[in-house]
């Protein structure tokens, strides 16, 4: 017991000597917390406001227990057999749904996207919009000309890249490469656009973050609709690429089967009441040749007409469940967060500051 009393009195003392300290050392104390105060409101006001629009939505496929189980019974009436087809194809997981959003064919498409400035009563495209009509915060100035300023230098003595050796598309071999225009914009439209998937509960959230609430709500309706085409896309392409095949095919064995079907008649026409061997021979030939003929066109009808079913059963469809809107409320700056965390911030440093410099002056 003796033990345990003697060290909470050590403790206590302790204690004590701490808050006598920080009582002494109030001064330093309250101009370090005041100082980094008055940073988080400067960064506060310095930061521009923003605005958030979002949608949440379930992307889904149609399976064979609802619309693949239906098709599966009408193709049967028709005589066709769906075999595989009912299995779909492959598909992107939500998981990768943001490394979409921040691909470069992505960006350069909704950069050429139009959006409707209310100032200019007229639709410009979003490049347009980032290079001529965008005004960034004083934050971005300060951060470009603080912690972007080594950089800045690097590039004025360094020298630019020859845009003749570098950003000059090369056509022939098929490689995307950024005009220098370019550049801001597609940095932007990926700091505004944000992909959030929930795995566990299937649901994926898309939101976009600007200073004109308007302008947010059609970036992200831009970068939903965007996104729908692209999933669709990968998810239908083997399916297309089996159709078109077919269909090339069945176009082909359809004009053969009009040919045979035309000699067929021409020959019988030209031939009626003629019992000769010869005759008899042809004509045996010519049906035998139509009746193959038509088996193979009848069976590609049959693949095409299941073609078409399996582009329709792969074309992924989206639940939405919140849709895009106008946000009627500013998501950011948020003063009160960043008064308290600077309180917070400062008030730590400074306990730290002066608890360690006490400590060093003691050891001296």
């Amino acid at each position: 017991m003796n033990k345990k009393a003697t060290k909470q009195n050590a403790e206590e003392i302790n204690l004590r000597e701490i808050i006598f300290l920080l009582k002494r050392k109030r001064k330093p104390l309250i101009m370090i917390t005041m100082a980094f105060v008055f940073i988080g409101i400067m960064f506060g006001f310095l930061s521009e406001t923003e605005y958030t629009s979002s949608t949440t939505f379930i992307p889904q496929t149609r399976d064979q227990g609802t619309l693949g189980g239906n098709m599966s019974g009408l193709a049967s009436l028709a005589g066709i057999n769906l075999g595989n087809a009912s299995a779909g194809g492959s598909s992107i997981p939500p998981s990768l749904y943001p490394k979409i959003s921040e691909s470069l064919p992505f960006k350069l498409k909704l950069l050429n996207s139009q959006v409707y400035i209310s100032e200019l009563n007229d639709s410009i495209t979003i490049r347009k919009y980032f290079n001529e009509y965008y005004t960034p915060s004083g934050l971005f100035y300060l951060k470009k000309y603080t912690l972007g300023l080594p950089s800045i230098l690097k590039n004025n003595f360094m020298g630019p890249v020859s845009l003749s050796e570098v950003e000059k598309p090369i056509e022939e071999q098929n490689i995307l490469q950024i005009n220098s225009n370019d550049r801001f914009p597609l940095k932007k439209i990926q700091e505004v656009t944000e992909i959030s998937p929930n795995l566990k509960e299937g649901i994926v959230t898309l939101s976009v973050t600007m200073s004109d609430p308007i302008l947010a709500a059609q970036i992200a309706k831009l970068v939903e609709r965007e996104l729908q085409d692209e999933l669709i896309a990968f998810k239908v392409a083997d399916a297309k690429v089996q159709y078109e095949f077919i269909q090339k095919q069945y176009d082909e064995k359809k004009e053969e089967f009009e040919k045979s079907q035309s000699r067929l008649a021409n020959f019988k026409d030209r031939n009626q009441g003629l019992v000769t061997a010869f005759a008899q021979t042809e004509l045996q030939r010519l049906e035998s040749e139509f009746n193959l003929v038509f088996s193979v066109y009848s069976d590609l009808a049959k693949q095409l007409e299941q073609a078409k079913i399996q582009v329709s059963k792969n074309t992924p469809i989206f639940s939405v469940i919140d849709p895009v809107s106008v946000p009627q409320s500013k998501s950011g700056p948020n003063m009160l967060f960043i008064f308290i965390g600077s309180v917070v911030l400062g008030a730590f440093l400074a306990v730290s500051y002066i608890l360690i410099s006490n400590y060093l002056f003691e050891e001296d």
